[in-house]
């Protein structure tokens, strides 16, 4: 009896399947590694030639900016969210489709 019911159990444990990372995750991995990068350039001493001739030298990022980026990013687009939103409640409340 209790051979059976291990039996059981064994044959209904399934494989932990691949889960694909969030868009948000991949994102944020993205500005690390542009965070990164711009590390690197500064220790290189890299900079910016502007089209008049002026030179810039590269602004590193910080870690503090990995979380401020796509607070940024929501804010310059807080207009579009809004209209798609707005049309999404007029499709959805108004039987237009």
């Amino acid at each position: 009896m209790k051979n059976d019911f291990k039996i059981k159990m064994f044959l209904q444990t399934k494989k932990k399947q691949f889960k694909i990372w969030s868009a948000f995750t991949i994102l944020l991995l993205i500005i690390a590694f542009i965070i990164l990068i711009s590390w690197i350039l500064k220790w290189n001493g890299a900079s910016i030639t502007h089209h008049d001739g002026t030179k810039d030298k590269i602004k590193v990022l910080g870690i503090f900016d990995l979380f401020l980026a796509p607070i940024h990013g929501f804010v310059s687009g807080a207009k579009i969210i809004v209209f798609f939103s707005c049309i999404g409640w007029i499709f959805k409340y108004h039987n237009l489709f």
